[in-house]
This record gives structure tokens, sequence and C-alpha cells, in this order.
């Protein structure tokens, strides 16, 4: 057993076990039923596997990069002992698949996402999959899928990640209700993405982590609902033919053009790697089949 500190206090943790922090934003300062039955579920999954877990949340925030870099910075800064911070999202529920959450954390891999359905009628998802150039088949491995881009809300990063991300990232000060400036690591940033277009904070976090040299990495097999004004529910794993057929279309548009498409765009990965998203037919599209990343809704 090793002994931690946290706020005065002391605690045993076994050796060996990971570590893992759950951070949740929360815009209205509160969870959706789907969120509360699962994270019950979820916290007898981790008693059960004996995996010592914390958590951290931040409300009342309507700035998300803002509220996950803060959430991020808190992570290293008062859990220098934890190995994963893990986001889970107040209107995202997992209910059935809590033993996800555990294979995430005992995987060690950099960064693994789960995807859960937009706030649409039409269905679409918030991720995009990466294929092998020379097939057009998405890279799989163990189960896993390699993406380029999906949502936060269900995403757990190792912390060597972390750590790497904020030698570079810089830092933003705001002012805490005691009147104490502080100063956070801005990890997560939204804006003006490499091909153009608008890319939310999620996108450019996982972009920032794979130029560093991180794999990112989504598993397809949770069904997820997704709550707003009405409760959303999907499982990415039912609809991955639609994403291999766009990886296959991806790769002949690049192979008809030369793999020069556009020199903007073809500058990310040097598209050493086809993504692969789903849409409804109606979004953007980017050169050589390449959708538009967008932000989870």
């Amino acid at each position: 057993m090793t002994e931690v500190t946290y706020k005065g206090m002391s605690h045993a943790i076994p050796d060996g076990k990971p570590i893992v922090i759950f951070a949740t934003p929360s815009l209205t300062n509160t969870v959706s039923l789907e969120y509360k039955n699962s994270i019950v579920q979820t916290e007898w999954a981790l008693w059960e596997r004996q995996i010592p877990h914390g958590y951290i949340d931040l409300g009342g925030d309507q700035f998300i990069d803002k509220v996950r870099s803060k959430l991020a910075t808190q992570f290293l800064k008062d859990f220098p002992f934890a190995t994963h911070l893990f986001f889970l999202d107040d209107d995202v529920g997992w209910l059935g698949y809590e033993h996800k959450v555990i294979e995430f954390v005992e995987r060690n891999a950099d960064i693994i996402c789960g995807v859960y359905p937009k706030k649409q009628e039409t269905i679409d998802w918030p991720v995009e999959l990466l294929a092998e150039p020379g097939t057009g088949e998405l890279i799989e491995q163990d189960g896993l899928l390699m993406s380029g881009g999906a949502g936060a809300g269900f995403m757990c990063i190792a912390r060597r990640v972390l750590e790497r991300l904020a030698e570079d990232c810089g830092t933003f000060i705001e002012q805490d209700a005691s009147g104490e400036w502080k100063e956070y690591y801005f990890l997560f940033r939204k804006g003006l993405g490499p091909d153009g277009h608008y890319w939310g904070e999620d996108y450019c976090f996982l972009f920032n982590a794979r130029h560093v040299g991180f794999q990112v990495w989504v598993d397809p097999d949770i069904k997820f609902t997704h709550r707003g004004q009405k409760k959303w529910t999907g499982r990415l794993a039912d609809h991955l033919d639609v994403f291999r057929s766009k990886a296959s279309l991806a790769k002949t548009a690049l192979e008809t053009s030369n793999g020069k498409a556009d020199g903007k765009t073809q500058s990310w990965e040097e598209s050493r790697e086809l993504p692969a998203s789903e849409a409804d037919g109606t979004k953007d599209q980017g050169p050589a089949g390449r959708e538009v990343p967008s932000e989870a809704a």
C-alpha cells in the first residue's frame, strides 16, 4: 500500500492500481438522471475492482473550453498521485456499460473516448475515424478504432498526455470567488482549425495530443444516452458500415487527386491517415471527402 495525502488527509492506495479522477462540467449545476444512474453503478464497479477514484466538477460557466482547462489543471495540481483524468459530462448516460469505465482505465492507453449520438433527429456522431491510406480500412486494435477527433463527454486521458501538453499550451488567469487570482493551463481551446473550419475544444485538444505523438482511440461498443429536450440513444458500432464506406470513398478521392487535393488541409498529418466521419449528406465536405470535424452537441 502507498500513502497519499489530499487536503491534509492520508489515504492508503493499493500498489500498482490506476487512480482515476472523474471530472464533470455542468453549466446548470445539475446532472441528468441517466448520468446519475450510470455513475452509481460505476461506483459499485470501481469498488469491486478496488480502483481508487475521486470526483471533481465545475458548474455555472458557459465557456466549455475554459471549464475543461480548469478541471484538467485541478487534476494536475491537486492530484499528483492520480494516473487518469476521465471526463463524464452531465448529460451523458452509459448504464449497463460501467465495465467499460474500468476497461478504459486499465488499458492505460493515451486517450480513449466513448462516442455518444448528437442531439439531433438525423443520427450522427461527434467522431472522426482514421483509415489505413493503402487500403482504406479503418484502423482497429483490440476492439478499439483509431480516431482523429471525438467528443470529450466520455474521455479517459492518461496523466502523461496532460503533463506533456501542459509544457507548451500556455496559461490564463482568472479571479475566483474569494478574490484570489489563479493560473490555469489552457489545455482545451477552440477556434479556427488547420483546415480553415471552426473546431470545438475537444477536437483541438485531440489534434494537439496527436501532434506530439499520442494516440487517440474510440470504443464503438457502448450504448449511450445523450440528454437534451429528449433522450437520444445509440451505439456507434451499429453504424460503422457508414464510416467504412466513407473511408473507402476518401481513399478513392485521394488516389484520384494524387494526394494533392488542397495544400491547406493536406498538411494535416500529410494524409498519412484518412478520416471517415458519418454525415447526413448536408454537411460541407472538405477535400478528399474529409468531413468537417464538428463539436459534440
